[in-house]
């Protein structure tokens, strides 16, 4: 057996309690079961911080963000530090040892460096999908800022479908040379603002969601 090809996907801002799999609400997230179903479901697994930047730069490095002066997000209007493109990170080790690396979305990790300063090859910046709807849709405004609203974009074309996309295309070109490959895939969604496309945007009636806090939080290790 050779190397592992590595796939991580990553999501933003996603409440346990939202999960299908957790067995804690109506939502139905039906792939996300199937992963946690066939795989490994962490019923105690916690971030050390509930903070974007931080945590990104904590998770990159191995270590505490406290350790390198990293307590704030860096665009939050705060002066903090920020991890340095010298610092260890984890993605070089699999670039040494031959991996193509791959990113694709979401980053949030220093306004200075991107992804290829960390170790990875290809970086496929979750803005190129502005560029991408602006010439699209270009009569689509948004006013509702992070109360969020429905979309007016369709499904195939929403930004989480197009961040999986570039994300299948960059697997497959890296899949023809034979060589391992690892592919992160971060998406901005469920984070605010929410702007589900139909069928999501009616998928469920306000009444059967419940209100937070009239629910025991408790967790089932078996939902189904």
């Amino acid at each position: 057996m050779g190397d592992p090809n590595v796939l991580l996907i990553v999501v933003d801002q996603q409440r346990y309690d939202c999960i299908g799999y957790s067995g804690m609400s109506p939502v139905k997230t039906p792939n996300i079961d199937r992963l946690a179903r066939d795989g490994v479901w962490f019923t105690h697994a916690f971030s050390h911080i509930p903070l974007c930047s931080p945590a990104r730069q904590s998770f990159l490095h191995g270590r505490r963000p406290e350790t390198f002066g990293a307590l704030w997000n860096y665009n939050g209007g705060l002066p903090v530090l920020t991890l340095d493109r010298s610092a260890y990170a984890w993605p070089r080790e699999l670039q040494s040892h031959g991996y193509q690396m791959g990113y694709c979305g979401k980053w949030n990790v220093s306004a200075e460096f991107d992804p290829t300063d960390f170790g990875y090859d290809v970086y496929v910046d979750e803005r190129a999908y502005e560029t991408y709807q602006k010439q699209k849709y270009p009569d689509v405004r948004y006013v509702n800022g992070y109360f969020g609203e429905r979309s007016l974009i369709p499904l195939t074309d929403a930004k989480t479908h197009w961040l999986a996309d570039q994300g299948v295309n960059m697997i497959r070109r890296f899949a023809k040379s034979g060589k391992p490959w690892h592919v992160r895939i971060d998406f901005s969604d469920p984070h605010l603002p929410c702007r589900p496309a139909d069928p999501f945007a009616h998928m469920y009636e306000p009444s059967v969601v419940p209100q937070w806090g009239s629910f025991q939080e408790t967790f089932i290790d078996k939902p189904y």
